[in-house]
C-alpha cells in the first residue's frame, strides 16, 4: 500500500486559518487587513487606550497586541483576567499566542484599576523575563503599556526595556 504525502483536501484560505486561530481557549481578535501601523510609542498609546476605553471591568487585564514584521497589528488577544489588583499570566500564555499569530513583535498592555499607572514590582520582573524568552523565539518585546484613569507608562520609555 502506498501513501500519499499529498492531501487530497484544499488547503484552507486565510480567513478560515484564523478561525482555527480564534479556536484557541482565550479571547483572540483578528485584526482588519491591513493593520495599523503600531510601531511608534503615540500608535501604541492610541490602540491601548481605545482597546481599554470600551472595557468597563473592574478587574486586571492583560493583552498581547501581535506586529508583523512592519510594525503593523496582526490581532490582540487577552491574556489574562484577574482581580481588582492582579493578575495571573506566565510567559507561557503570552509565547504561545504569539507563535500561533506568527508575529514578528509583541507589545503588552495591562489595567491598573487603582487609576495609578506606576509599574509593580511584579510588572519589571515580568516584562524583562517575557523579553529574554521571547528574544530566544526571534520575538521582540517593543513595549508594556500600563494604562490607569490617570495616565499610561511605557516601560520602554522608563528605560525598562
Amino acid at each position: 500500500m502506498s501513501i500519499s504525502s499529498r492531501s487530497t483536501r484544499p488547503e484552507p484560505s486565510p480567513s478560515a486559518r484564523r478561525l482555527r486561530v480564534r479556536e484557541v481557549p482565550s479571547a483572540y481578535v483578528t485584526a482588519p487587513e491591513p493593520g495599523p501601523l503600531v510601531a511608534s510609542p503615540a500608535n501604541v498609546r492610541a490602540v491601548v487606550v481605545e482597546l481599554f476605553s470600551a472595557d468597563v471591568d473592574t478587574r486586571e487585564s492583560l493583552y498581547a497586541l501581535h506586529l508583523d514584521s512592519r510594525g503593523r497589528l496582526i490581532s490582540i488577544e487577552e491574556v489574562a483576567r484577574g482581580a481588582i489588583n492582579a493578575c495571573s499570566a506566565s510567559v507561557r500564555d503570552v509565547l504561545t499566542a504569539a507563535l500561533v499569530a506568527n508575529c514578528s513583535s509583541i507589545v503588552l498592555c495591562h489595567n491598573h484599576p487603582s487609576g495609578d499607572p506606576s509599574p509593580s514590582a511584579d510588572d519589571i520582573h515580568f516584562t524583562l523575563k517575557l523579553s529574554d524568552f521571547a528574544r530566544g523565539f526571534g520575538i521582540e518585546l517593543l513595549d508594556h503599556v500600563i494604562v490607569a484613569a490617570s495616565g499610561t507608562v511605557s516601560l520602554r520609555e522608563r528605560g525598562v526595556l
